[in-house]
């Protein structure tokens, strides 16, 4: 079962509904560790000084704004402090638009808001973002980290998105290889080829096509043959981890 990530409530007007906040997509993937080959020990990475080559304790890393190449600004975590958002436990809605003014270019994460306590609002809220076609446009606060995000209805559930701020959007002006393309001649002849193309290829959309490598047989190719544990010799890929010699073995070799 899916575990809720943020609890809080939904606030607009007069109006409350405690709601929890699941995550919608789960990242898939394949992840490979890097290996000593010569015994199989895992690469470890550790945070050096580069004046002096030597290994930096946790509590002497600080952090600093680098103001020219190579000056640094150190920063205290308390000079910080007024501008982290206060946690409200509230998700804000400020006004309802409609989904088609969105650029999908500002959507980024969806989540899963479920109800709470009392479901009634929730349901409520629900079907009237569903009858009027809206969406809701909220500010909540998670993880110090202020949120816009657009909140809509499907199937009577509510599903939120965090959008991204207006100055986060890289200006497609500043993209050269798109800025000359309305001097590109097309002729009528080639431009129906290409929508004759498209209708060909034009499906209904089917989210179980859209799959990633984790899911594609090809994957097998890599884990097929590997057991669980890791002190079994897989089909030609896989190495024994080495195992770490015990107390007595060290002792004994000690003694020799």
């Amino acid at each position: 079962m899916a575990r809720s990530i943020w609890s809080g409530t939904i606030s607009f007007g007069l109006i409350a509904i405690p709601v929890k906040m699941f995550t919608a997509v789960r990242h898939k993937g394949v992840s490979f560790n890097q290996l000593d080959d010569r015994n199989m020990g895992r690469i470890r990475y550790q945070k050096v000084s580069e004046q002096t080559g030597e290994e930096v304790p946790s509590d002497q890393i600080v952090k600093g704004y680098e103001i020219t190449r190579g000056r640094y600004i150190k920063i205290d975590p308390d000079e910080l402090e007024p501008f982290v958002p206060a946690a409200t436990k509230t998700i804000d809605l400020e006004e309802f638009v409609d989904l088609d003014q969105i650029d999908p270019i500002y959507f980024e994460k969806p989540y899963y808001l479920a109800p709470s306590i009392n479901r009634k609002p929730y349901v409520l809220l629900a079907r009237a973002l569903s009858s009027t076609g809206k969406v809701a446009i909220a500010r909540f606060v998670m993880r110090n980290r202020q949120y816009t995000a657009a909140i809509r209805a499907e199937n009577s559930r509510l599903i939120m998105s965090t959008l991204a701020y207006a100055d986060e959007v890289v200006p497609v002006e500043e993209v050269e290889e798109l800025a000359s393309l309305g001097d590109v001649t097309v002729a009528d002849r080639e431009a129906k080829m290409a929508e004759m193309l498209v209708e060909s290829l034009t499906r209904t959309f089917d989210r179980i096509r859209v799959r990633g490598w984790q899911s594609d047989p090809s994957r097998s190719s890599v884990t097929s043959g590997c057991p669980s544990t890791p002190l079994t010799r897989c089909r030609r890929r896989c190495r024994p981890r080495p195992s770490r010699p015990s107390a007595s073995s060290r002792a004994g070799s000690s003694s020799t």
